[in-house]
Order: structure tokens, then sequence, then C-alpha cells
């Protein structure tokens, strides 16, 4: 009996043991699934960092207006307004072009007032090489805060990017271009 006795009680202590082992192995496999999800918090996973890229793209463009420093001069909204009704008035002149590329052909052939970008383009830099260009032909240039209310003021229902107001003699808009361009002027310096 005092065999058998021993023999149980092997048993009991290495049952315990096997249980005292799963119960530290479950412990640790915790703290590591606890680690990772921190880390998962603080360093999201690829496809983590997409659903947070289109949240803050959704509230970028839903709540706030995005303020890239790059984009400058960007208008105030007074002047933003006076701009766009300047815009639907030359859209019924037949006195703007419209998007990116015709509005870099517009400035090579030497027609362009001046220039109106949208600082919200994404990415910006698809419009970033227009304000070096505007340089070299000493033509103005500033930024809008909204791609959409540009698009709206040129008559579309599609965000626009990029436009510009030409020159026309005998323009009707003559003076309402030369005071916008006024105010561009003053926002540069």
């Amino acid at each position: 009996m005092s065999h058998q006795n021993q023999t149980t009680n092997e048993k009991q202590l290495l049952q315990a043991e096997k249980i005292e082992i799963e119960h530290k192995k479950n412990e640790s496999q915790k703290q590591e699934e606890e680690k990772e999800e921190e880390e998962k918090e603080t360093h999201p996973t690829v496809s983590n960092r997409s659903k947070i890229i289109e949240i803050k793209k959704i509230n970028n463009r839903v709540l706030k207006p995005i303020y890239e420093p790059r984009a400058f001069p960007k208008v105030k909204k007074q002047l933003m307004i006076q701009i766009l009704n300047l815009c639907k008035q030359a859209n019924n002149h037949k006195q703007v072009k419209k998007g990116a590329n015709e509005t870099m052909k517009a400035l090579n052939k030497g027609l362009s007032e001046f220039v109106i970008l949208a600082a919200d383009a994404n990415p910006l830099e698809i419009v970033l090489h227009l304000p070096l260009l505007c340089e070299d032909k000493n033509v103005l240039w500033c930024f809008v805060p909204n791609s959409i209310a540009l698009g709206r003021a040129c008559g579309f229902s599609r965000p626009i990017i990029a436009s510009t107001i030409i020159k026309l003699e005998g323009s009707e808009l003559k003076r309402q271009i030369d005071s916008i361009k006024k105010e561009i002027q003053a926002l540069m310096f």
C-alpha cells in the first residue's frame, strides 16, 4: 500500500506540476497577447493604417480644412468668395481654363491673368509645379482651400485642382480681375 501511495502521490505531484506549467504558459501567452494589442494600438499594422488614413481623410474633408504649409499663399474666406464669383462670371464669358493641364498650357502661351490652385489636392505635388511655372512667367497664383468649391465655380460638379483666368481684349471683367490681382499680390508679401 505504501508503494501505491507513493505512486499516487507522485502522480498527483506530476499532475500539479503539469497544471502549474500550463497555467504559467497561459499567463505568458496572455501577457504576450496584451503586449501585441498594445503595439497594434501604438504602431498600427498596414491594414490598421489604411483605416486610420481613411478616417483622417474623411475628418479633414468634412470637419477640418486641410492646412498644408506648401500651399502658399492661401486666401482668406472673403477673398476666396470673390475669386470663386469671378470664376463663375469668367466661365460665362469663356474666360477660364479648367484643370492642371489646361492651366499649364495657358501659362506657357502667356494667356493667364492669375492661377487658382486647390490646397486640398491629394497629393499636393500634382499642382506644385504650377507655382514654379507662374514664377517663371510672372503670373500671380493663390490657393483656395476646397477643390469642390473651385470645381463648382468653374461649372463642373467634380473637383478641380487648378484653373486660370485668361486675358481677353475688352473684357467686362477687367476691373474685377485687377482688384483681385492686387489682393493676391498683397498676400504674397
